[in-house]
């Protein structure tokens, strides 16, 4: 059984670093000012030779040591060829205020020949900023599958224009309480795709998670600007986050899995989000997915928008028991490329479940179609049976046709308004027009349109109309 894990202007969609403003990351410091701001140290003085073979583990362990007593940053240079590989025999800890810069495509961080036990580069801390360097897993066969680089409990810890490559474990964990931490403006290439030499399902992986803990801990992270090329699982994957931005990145996926899984197991995404509070991913674009393009699944608070999503196995955007989401400004086709996507309900440009009373859904000034001569995708936006939406609004100005079956598909059930009595109705606002409740006190019979007034016994339908509530 595949898993359910996994207004703008259309066409002049702005940046989402225009649209986003986080707080949080506008602290963050910036690479290009940062690497001509603080003084740093050559890891070379300190024993690095980066030449291949030496283990350069305890050289750079110590260049990090003196970093930090005084109050510097550490430059790793390249020796001889470019670019130059320095093999770690065990993994090496940046302290926290420590960062770390190279000229980005000089400098490769390795497993030193004979390391058959841990792929682990780096285990990071707090305010680390990893510039240019090029990291490598070793391979997509390493001998085990441990991460690369890994931050636990972290604070302000940023990888700018670096580079991942052939690994057979996660490239980047973030785990437990991470705050203020991303990528921005790197490259992965070749992760977790262990599976082929295998064809076990549990030997892909994600290029990037964010996991574990409660979404109160860990907030203010992000994933920008980046691309992703050739991953075994989710390029990014998130649980438990709040205040996540996932932004003008690229994934370029290849769906070999589903002619090796055909049963259909847990097929990934770009972008995976669960159990995660104010979500927004936006301005990306995002082609052959072997799952669903975007993936989110009980996240509350989400936005998705301006996103291109192309040729995708399942649904193009899927969005699954959020408690409020605006999706708006995309384009999703050609997607359903997986043959068995039709068995659980049908591909789809967008689509929408919901299990409960409570789901405010908006879907607005999207592109839904397929523009294919054999077409995959079935339906424009599809609603998954049985669904259950406080408010679902499926706008006019959505272009749904040229799918291979209809625009829409699926009948969706409202539940019961909330309900108040007329002294409680909350503050009717532009931010809260068109909302609908239930009054249990009304005076006198109501006039529709009229006012509402309550201290009697009769039940009325009360409309916000953006400035007061009135009798429906």
């Amino acid at each position: 059984m595949w898993r359910l894990f996994a207004v703008l202007c259309l066409f002049a969609v702005p940046a989402a670093a225009d649209m986003y403003q986080d707080a949080s990351n506008a602290k963050l410091p910036d690479a290009r000012v940062h690497l001509h701001a603080q003084p740093s140290l050559d890891a070379r003085d300190y024993g690095m030779k980066c030449d291949g073979a030496t283990d350069d583990k305890a050289a750079l362990q110590a260049a990090i040591a003196a970093a930090q007593a005084a109050g510097k940053a550490v430059t790793i240079s390249a020796s001889g060829a470019v670019p130059s590989v320095c093999a770690l025999a065990s993994p090496v800890d940046v302290v926290a205020g420590v960062s770390l810069w190279a000229q980005p495509g000089t400098v490769i961080l390795k497993p030193a020949p004979g390391n058959t036990t841990s792929p682990l580069l780096l285990g990071l801390y707090a305010d680390n900023l990893i510039y240019g360097l090029t990291f490598d897993g070793g391979g997509s066969d390493f001998a085990n599958g441990a991460n690369v680089t890994q931050a636990y409990n972290s604070n302000r810890v940023v990888f700018d224009t670096v580079r991942f490559q052939n690994t057979r474990g996660i490239a980047f964990l973030a785990s437990t309480a991470i705050r203020n931490s991303g990528v921005r403006n790197s490259t992965f290439v070749n992760i977790g795709n262990h599976w082929r030499a295998t064809h076990v399902t549990t030997d892909r992986q994600q290029a990037i998670a964010y996991c574990c803990g409660a979404s109160a801990d860990s907030y203010g992270n992000f994933v920008t600007g980046s691309s992703f090329t050739d991953v075994g699982l989710d390029p990014t994957s998130v649980g438990a986050q709040k205040d996540f931005l996932f932004a003008d990145n690229k994934c370029d996926m290849e769906q070999g899995q589903l002619t090796v899984f055909p049963g259909g197991p847990a097929f990934g995404g770009c972008f995976y989000s669960t159990g995660s509070d104010a979500v927004t991913v936006i301005g990306n674009r995002i082609d052959g997915a072997a799952g669903n393009g975007i993936d989110i699944l009980d996240t509350n608070y989400v936005i998705v928008a301006g996103n291109q999503v192309t040729r995708s196995g399942n649904c193009g955007i899927g969005v699954f028991g959020a408690t409020s989401a605006t999706v708006t400004g995309n384009i999703s086709r050609d997607n359903g490329q997986w043959a068995a996507a039709d068995s659980i309900d049908g591909a789809a440009g967008i689509c929408l479940s919901n299990s409960a009373n409570g789901g405010r859904v908006s879907i607005a000034g999207n592109v839904a179609t397929d523009d294919q001569a054999m077409k995959t995708q079935l339906y424009g936006v599809r609603v998954s049976a049985p669904s259950t939406f406080a408010d679902l609004r499926i706008a006019q100005d959505n272009a749904l046709s040229g799918n291979a079956t209809s625009a829409l598909k699926g009948a969706v059930a409202y539940g019961p308004p909330g309900l108040a009595t007329v002294a409680a109705l909350p503050a009717c606002a532009a931010a809260t027009k068109h909302s609908v409740m239930a009054v249990s006190d009304q005076l006198s019979a109501p006039a529709y349109r009229g006012a509402l007034t309550g201290g009697g016994t009769l039940a009325a339908l009360a409309y916000c109309n953006g400035t007061s509530w009135e009798a429906h």
